[in-house]
């Protein structure tokens, strides 16, 4: 299984979405920062450091609930499409251990990067608040250290739901659907409610019970790949 993760990160040449990592990391900071330094009738609309962390986080999984989509649609869906997937599989190795590898390498990638993008966000306005006057809210390394549990949580939540649109692709074999589906996902699960403050996201028996579903979406396509018609 390590040779087969080795191949697929050479394959797709996994490390040069670094640099679209940090594209991101430096688009959500700057949009983190420009909320929290607003003012609206001599208030901030923001009134605490975990309560602007929390903004950073809802912009993150969203950005890579939509990434999962992208990475599905290449790892997988593409294979499938263009019957690239035929020259894997011809391999001495099971149907199970390829597709089980893509998967893994996915879950990981998104589990990991939602756990550094909140992380280096956290930083990174610890940062502007110590040399700035940009933040009208003080952040402190306690703050950030509190929030470590929710982080956890939230990159063990986004990456198995992150995994949903994996079912539409497979269906279609195809790539846009993929994408879509991924982009509905995000904005279904962290869209706001009737203009409030709550999204379904903060309901927690839904991304339980949408991280589940996710996990068990990758199973049941891991199990039945064996059987998946690859015409």
């Amino acid at each position: 299984m390590i040779s087969l993760l080795k191949l697929e990160f050479k394959k797709f040449n996994i490390w040069r979405y670094g640099i679209s990592f940090l594209i991101i990391t430096a688009a959500i900071l700057s949009l983190t920062v420009l909320i929290g330094a607003v003012e609206l009738d001599e208030d901030t609309m923001v009134t605490s450091s975990q309560e602007l962390m929390a903004i950073s986080d809802i912009f993150i999984r969203l950005t890579f609930t939509i990434v999962s989509g992208v990475l599905i649609s290449k790892l997988i869906i593409s294979e499938f499409k263009n019957s690239t997937i035929k020259i894997m599989f011809t391999y001495p190795i099971s149907r199970k251990k390829i597709i089980g590898a893509k998967l893994i390498i996915i879950w990981t990638l998104i589990f990991t990067a939602i756990i550094l993008e909140n992380l280096l966000i956290a930083a990174g306005l610890k940062i502007i608040d110590s040399s700035s006057s940009v933040l009208p809210i003080p952040i402190t390394y306690s703050d950030i250290t509190a929030r470590i549990p929710v982080i956890l949580y939230s990159a063990l939540i986004n990456a198995g739901l992150s995994l949903i649109p994996l079912y539409f692709g497979m269906r279609k074999k195809s790539t846009t659907t993929t994408i879509v589906a991924s982009v509905i996902v995000s904005f279904l699960i962290n869209g706001s409610i009737n203009g409030q403050e709550t999204s379904l996201y903060t309901i927690t028996v839904i991304p339980v019970l949408l991280c589940l579903s996710g996990v068990l979406i990758a199973f049941i396509s891991y199990c039945n790949i064996e059987k998946t018609d690859i015409n």
